[in-house]
């Protein structure tokens, strides 16, 4: 609230004595009401600052408080410390002295064993004991020298066990691991064998033969024969190629002439009556008045004479049903067994030829 000077009405200062404008000196009564004016504006620096004091105390506290928490944290991590810090101590030196132990342990027991003499000593006082003793001392190398006799023949009784499945299978001669002696066509295969005109020790009986291998098989069973030229006319065989020898020995004696066009065609598969055809041309068989042998050839075919003389030589096999098969594939060991018939009359089947009567 404002005042004004008495003696000349200036407007006064909130807390001047004085008038600025005539000088003339304020009541006394106006600066006690001043005074009193101002004197809540002490008390409420005065708590002000009290409060302030207050908070900057509740911090302190805090602060405090949260000094002493973390004094207690480190008590009690102190404890912890000193509990857990011995323990590795404790484990070394138990860790050690286990150690130890077993290192003694060990000197101890190569001491025994190995010192000279330490056995000695303790067997010497022995012989002073009762002559029964004496008596009983040669009696462990005897059973000692017992065990190695029987030991040998044990050893050799194995030994000989092993070579007993060979053996076994050595004394029907059968070389073949795919061929039973079982089979109707053994014999067949066994002397083709023994003859050198197949070798291994598989037959491979169910494998269709190519021209160039019925080319071989002949060369072979005939004793491997030298061409009768050199020059080979077929521009699809080279020397390298197995069948070559046997390829132009049997072009050299006019056996085969080839497919056309100076091919060969080795690789080819050959049929039942292709085959019978060129063992007739190569046996020089005869079959002059030879009735028909099979309901599936007729005279008009051109290997007809070739498998009636198979048929009544007891080289090509004949059925209940009296057919050939003529367009059949020709397997590996069906031609074995007719090149082993041809040259060997002793395995040629009976009767060659049926008594049935058949259209000829």
């Amino acid at each position: 609230m404002a005042s004004f000077c008495p003696n000349c009405g200036n407007p006064l200062p909130d807390f001047g004595r004085f008038c600025p404008k005539c000088g003339q000196e304020i009541n006394t009564e106006s600066a006690s009401q001043d005074e009193a004016y101002q004197a809540p504006q002490e008390q409420f620096q005065n708590q002000y600052s009290y409060q302030q004091d207050q908070g900057w105390q509740q911090q302190d506290q805090g602060w405090q408080q949260q000094d002493q928490g973390w004094q207690q944290d480190q008590g009690w991590k102190q404890p912890n410390q000193n509990w857990q810090q011995p323990a590795p101590k404790k484990s070394k030196a138990g860790l050690i002295i286990g150690l130890v132990v077993l290192l003694l342990a060990g000197l101890g027991a190569v001491a025994c064993f190995v010192w000279p003499g330490f056995l000695n000593d303790k067997q010497e006082p022995a012989p002073t004991t009762a002559t029964a003793n004496a008596t009983e001392a040669p009696t462990a190398p005897e059973t000692i020298a017992t065990v190695p006799a029987t030991q040998p023949p044990v050893t050799v009784a194995t030994a000989t066990e092993a070579p007993t499945a060979p053996a076994t299978e050595a004394a029907p001669g059968n070389p073949f691991l795919d061929v039973s002696e079982d089979d109707p066509c053994y014999n067949e295969y066994l002397w083709a064998y023994t003859n050198g005109v197949i070798s291994g020790d598989r037959l491979n009986g169910d494998q269709i033969l190519t021209r160039g291998e019925v080319m071989e098989l002949l060369w072979k069973v005939f004793g491997r024969p030298a061409p009768l030229q050199t020059e080979m006319p077929f521009t699809d065989i080279t020397a390298s190629d197995s069948c070559y020898p046997a390829v132009l020995w049997a072009y050299s004696i006019h056996l085969v002439s080839g497919s056309g066009e100076g091919l060969f065609n080795p690789n080819n598969s050959m049929t039942r009556d292709q085959v019978a055809a060129v063992l007739f041309k190569a046996m020089k068989g005869d079959a002059t008045g030879l009735p028909q042998a099979y309901t599936d050839v007729g005279p008009d075919q051109y290997y007809y004479k070739a498998v009636n003389w198979g048929c009544s030589k007891g080289i090509l096999e004949r059925g209940s049903d009296f057919l050939f098969r003529p367009s059949d594939p020709l397997p590996r060991s069906v031609f074995i067994c007719w090149l082993a018939r041809a040259m060997n009359p002793d395995l040629a089947l009976e009767p060659g030829i049926s008594q049935s009567p058949i259209a000829g």
